[in-house]
Order: C-alpha cells, then structure tokens, then sequence
C-alpha cells in the first residue's frame, strides 16, 4: 500500500465530521435567568460528540525513516502558500501575510517559546523572574551570535523592544505596546516593565514578531532593509530576496540550537495554482503549500509523492444577531441548532479540504484552555420543530447574510436544511467589505451570518467574538456576567485560575449559542517522497526550518 494512503486513512480519523451544539440560555443584555419552562420544547438530554480534534497542532509530517547515516539534499525548495513577501524585517507592516511570518521564524529567534496552555520554554531567554506580570527580570543565552557578527546582549533586547514599541501599525507593535520600560541590568540580564498586568506578555513574546533584532541593524533598516537579512540570531540568513517571486536562505552553522539538515532552502512564490502541481511533478520543488483540489487524488495515486492534511484554528460559524426579535430568541436559535447538519454544510464548502465541528464551543480547536467537554446536540428535525413552535418565530422568512466563496456554499446548504423544519430564508450574498459594514455589533443589520472567526493561540483572542464592541463580535454579544469574567481572565496571573475562568466562559457562550461553529479549513501541501522536518502551526506560524528531503547516501 502506498505510504500516503495511510496518511490519508490517518488524517481522516483525526479530522472526523460530526454535527452540533450544547443547549442554551436566554437573555443577551443580563446574566442568564433560567430557561422559561415550555412543555412543546423539553431541554434536549446532552448526547456526548465524538472526540474532538486533537488539541496539540495535528499535522501528519511525512516521516521519511532516518538512519544515523541518512543523507539528505544540500537544498530544499519550497513552493510557499503565495501570501506576500516583500521584507524580512519584523517592525514592518508588510510582515503580517503567513509566508512572511514564516520567514521571520527562520532569521530570527523569540526570548521563548509557546509550549500550550500557558507554559513557555526557553529560548534567547533561558530563565526569568515574573513578579505579578508587571515586572519581568530575564536571563539571557550566553555564547549566542547574530548572522552579522555581533554577540547578542540585553542591549539587543532592550533596542528591539523600544523598536517595536515606535513602529505603530505592525504587529511588533501589538508585542511590546504594553512595555513601559526595558533596561539593561548587565549584559545579559533585562528588565521589563509594563504599563499594567499583562498576563499575555509571554505569549506575545512567543510570537514571529517578537523576534529579536541586533541592536546595530535597527538604524540603519530604514535605509536598507538588506540588513535585516543578517540581522537575526537564527538558523538561516537570507541571502538574496526578490519580493513577492523568491527569497534564498542559507543555513547558519554556528547556530546555537539544532543544527538544519539543509544548507539551503529557497522559496517560491507561485501565485497560479495550477503551475504548483506542474512544478512538483516536474521535479521542481519538494514542496507545495496547496494545490487545485482536482490535483490532490492525482497526487495520491503517483508513486513519489504524499499529501498531507493539517487543520486550521480559524472556526467558520453560524451567528445569530442577539438583537434581532427572533434571532435573539433561545428557543429559535436550538431550532435552528438542532434543523442544520453540519457535514453536509462543510462538505458543500470545501470537500474533503473542510471538516464539519462537533462542538458548540467556539474557541478554535488548539487555542489554550480548550473545554473538549461540552457536549454536542444531536440532528433532530422532531426535537428542532418542537423548539421551533416554542419560539417567537410565526412564519418570518429569515436573512442570512454572508461572505466569501466557502462560506455562501455553506450557506446555501444550510438554507436548504432549514427549509425541512417549515423556515424559509433568504442569502443576502455580499463582498467582504459590504459584510463587514452591515454586521457590526454597533448597527448590526443582520438576522443569522455564516463567516470566519480569526483566533489565536491564546484564550484571550476569543474576546474578539464575546466582548461588547468589538470589531469582530458580530452577533452584537453582550452578557455582563461573561463580559466580567473576560476582563477578570485579562488580569488573573495564576494560570490554573485563568484556565478555570476560560473553561466556565467557554460552558456559558456554548449554552447561549450565539454562534454555530459550523466547520474549519484544512491546509493541504503536497511534497515529494522523502521529504520531512516540517513543524505545523494551526494559526499559520509554520516552522520550516528542520525542512529536509531525504536522497540516497
């Protein structure tokens, strides 16, 4: 049997399609009374889902066997997702596409690492002494040397820090905004102190923007942004960039970690899709982000290749506009909880590349502090009538407002659903910029809403969809009680409180059920026999630099 069919048979498991949401409680504007008692609409009996997606990143990495004396290529190339990169420089705005991002992993090197739920390991910093998220004392790697030469000091993260703090509009600026002072205590000791308690200091420290950049190259980048190419204490320097079409890496071998197997690796940016699949096949590359979905069966079945699934955090949902008279109704939303089945909608919008989520929570599936057990709400037209006829709904045609290719295929299968509990709706179709001025949580013009949750990592990206006013809260959520417990987690240093905090807000805004998490993406790359090394981030953080492709010694 061809290796790849049993990653193919491996990732499916793992990537299971189940169906839907945990029951419910009204009132949007105050903390949730008990649920007014209708005979026609008895409280669904929790029916526990299938597993949940795993909550360590998934990524079934072709594991080519390595013997002691494998040999591997002098040079990777790697076909890249074809989001922009035009610079290596993490105080740059133009750094926030994923290819970027990923660039910025192989130059420059963070003070640690994110390790999950709220653990973090060491890395330019090798210990550090919390003092209630206010004040952070780090010791520094000694022996550790930037790509230009220069020995890495605190004096280098001293001038990143106030670097990142200037450069307003990147997203080096969302990573040290919070610091209100850094200050040398000898040359590799540093002292952070921040303007209030941060308690998401070290995950924003983990981030690829939080890269640390040799002191003498920050003010000379402006000028020449060439000089970032060395300018990190990284596994590679850049050697040559050609923005947006191709960027050259060369291995540094006096790195003061794991050493790469590849001396080189050269990335493509390959806009046409289709041109990917010729040049894997061509032997062009042995590697691509993505390939037309017509090509990933083909791929399968020629001898030398392996596709590869891994999942996405971002959850894409059915959201109720919790103002609305009948979308704001509980009943009305376990109706429609109970009428849509989600595989068919996740089928319908991406294939076999989108898998239905079992859940009614909408943290994304690797986010901190993930609650796997909330149970899920089984299809039952009978049981969503009876909700149906309990509701303020009297026969209304609903508007279903939405954006993006994927998210109208499943919209219109779950327009379809709804039509066999007696509902009859209607897609208001829009460009992401009409969608994102008429769902607002201000002035929100909408009824339901199919689109993407953008997450994080950290729990307290889930603010986004629950925190009153904000951008991204497009139900117009607005609970006192949940709104109090988002700004308490914010604040609470100790981490088994916060993770307690997260887990009951993830209880409660599952019953409130708002939003429908309805399925997530998942990337695909196809890479040539033999390769390996490829370290997954479901946010898009892909670590590329261990990347290695196996030949014969």
């Amino acid at each position: 049997m061809k290796r790849n069919k049993l990653f193919a048979t491996i990732t499916s498991i793992l990537l299971v399609c189940l169906m839907l949401v945990a029951c419910a409680q009204p009132a949007v504007d105050a903390p949730a009374p008990e649920q007014p008692a209708t005979p026609e609409a008895p409280a669904p009996a929790p029916t526990p889902g299938a597993p949940e997606a795993p909550q360590a990143p998934v990524f079934e990495a072709p594991p080519a066997e390595l013997e002691d004396d494998q040999a591997f290529a002098d040079e990777v190339i790697i076909i890249t997702d074809g989001t922009a990169l035009s610079v290596v420089d993490p105080f740059s705005p133009a750094t926030s596409p994923t290819a970027s991002r990923q660039a910025l992993i192989m130059v420059f090197d963070t003070l640690v690492v994110a390790a999950g739920d709220g653990v973090y390991d060491p890395a330019l910093a090798t210990d550090w002494q919390n003092d209630n998220y206010q004040t952070i004392t780090m010791t520094l790697r000694e022996g550790v040397v930037f790509n230009n030469g220069e020995a890495f000091t605190a004096a280098d993260v001293v001038a990143t820090a106030e670097a990142g703090r200037e450069a307003v509009g990147s997203m080096a600026f969302d990573v040290w905004r919070s610091v209100e002072t850094v200050r040398a205590i000898d040359s590799h000791t540093v002292e952070f102190v921040l303007s209030d308690i941060d308690v998401e200091f070290f995950f924003n420290l983990s981030q690829p923007h939080a890269a640390i950049v040799s002191a003498a190259a920050i003010p000379q980048a402006e000028a020449n942004p060439e000089i970032m190419f060395n300018a990190g204490t990284g596994a590679f320097r850049v050697e040559s960039l050609s923005p947006n079409d191709q960027v050259v890496f060369v291995r540094n071998d006096n790195y003061w970690g794991n050493t790469p197997p590849s001396a080189r690796q050269t990335w493509l940016t390959i806009p046409e899709v289709p041109t990917r699949s010729i040049m894997l096949l061509n032997g062009e590359a042995n590697m691509t982000w993505g390939v037309v979905p017509d090509d990933i069966q083909m791929f399968r079945e020629t001898d030398g290749f392996d596709v590869v699934r891994h999942n996405n955090n971002n959850p894409h949902y059915l959201s109720f506009n919790m103002n609305d008279p009948i979308a704001g109704d509980l009943n009305f939303r376990r109706a429609i909880a109970h009428a849509i089945y989600k595989p068919d909608a996740a089928l319908a919008a991406g294939g076999e590349a989108a898998a239905a989520i079992d859940s009614p929570n909408l943290f994304g599936y690797a986010t901190e502090f993930k609650n796997t057990n909330i149970p899920a709400i089984p299809h039952d037209l009978a049981l969503a009538r009876q909700y149906l006829e309990a509701s303020v709904w009297n026969g209304e045609t609903i508007v279903i407002s939405v954006a993006i290719p994927t998210n109208i295929r499943a919209a219109e299968v779950i327009q379809a659903q709804l039509t066999m509990v007696g509902i009859n709706a209607e897609l208001n179709v829009m460009d992401v910029p009409g969608f994102t001025s008429t769902v607002t949580y201000r002035d929100n013009q909408s009824q339901l809403a199919v689109y993407i949750l953008p997450t994080t990592l950290s729990a307290a990206s889930m603010r986004n969809a629950f925190f009153p006013g904000n951008t991204l809260n497009r139900a117009s959520f607005n609970v006192p009680e949940i709104t109090a417990m988002l700004e308490e987690a914010a604040t609470t240093v100790d981490v088994s409180a916060r993770r307690d905090l997260y887990m009951r807000i993830q209880e409660m805004t599952s019953e409130y059920m708002a939003y429908i998490p309805v399925f997530m993406n998942h990337g695909t790359i196809v890479v040539s026999e033999g390769f390996g090394g490829l370290g997954y981030s479901p946010v898009g953080n892909h670590d590329v630099r261990f990347a290695f492709q196996t030949i014969e010694g």
